[in-house]
């Protein structure tokens, strides 16, 4: 991984912190690719520092929970069933990884797997900012905005000059 992806990698990690913090204890299902598994291991020790419990394991066969994180993308065939799966072994709040959220809720039995469960996301639609969302039984409303500082922005320069 490049110097400017594992910078990109680490600010979508206090990203999913601020998503995640009042989420005790906490399941990280991650996609076992090199991205995902940057950030789970960011935010598991973002969390560690916090003193809250997290519990980290592959997407594939994960158990169920009340809370989780799912970390999967990129934006791809096939993501969306498997960010489904995730979904639905996620009992209370679970929290998706932006490709992860916009390709599941592509799929025809979303609303579905969604029912009963807040599903929080975020989204960068603005220039030096990221959005952040909670669906509740497909109602979405804003839940806050990060603004990203001088240097963080910088971060999402540097990764998208490379990677876009």
């Amino acid at each position: 991984m490049e110097p400017e992806e594992v910078g990109y990698r680490s600010l979508l990690a206090v990203v999913y912190w601020d998503l995640t913090r009042d989420l005790n204890p906490l399941h990280v299902f991650y996609e076992r690719t090199e991205s995902c598994v940057s950030i789970a291991s960011a935010v598991a020790a973002l969390r560690l520092a916090a003193g809250l419990e997290t519990e980290v394991e592959p997407i594939e066969g994960a158990g169920e929970a009340d809370y989780g994180l799912v970390l999967a993308g990129p934006y791809r065939e096939g993501l969306g069933e498997l960010a489904l799966g995730a979904l639905r072994r996620i009992r209370r709040v679970a929290v998706l990884h932006t490709p992860a959220y916009f390709a599941a809720s592509e799929m025809g039995d979303f609303a579905e797997a969604a029912k009963g469960r807040e599903v929080r996301y975020a989204a960068r639609e603005a220039p030096g900012e990221i959005a952040y969302y909670r669906a509740v039984d497909g109602n979405v409303e804003a839940a806050g905005v990060r603004r990203l500082s001088q240097y963080e922005q910088r971060i999402v320069r540097m990764y998208e000059s490379k990677h876009l």
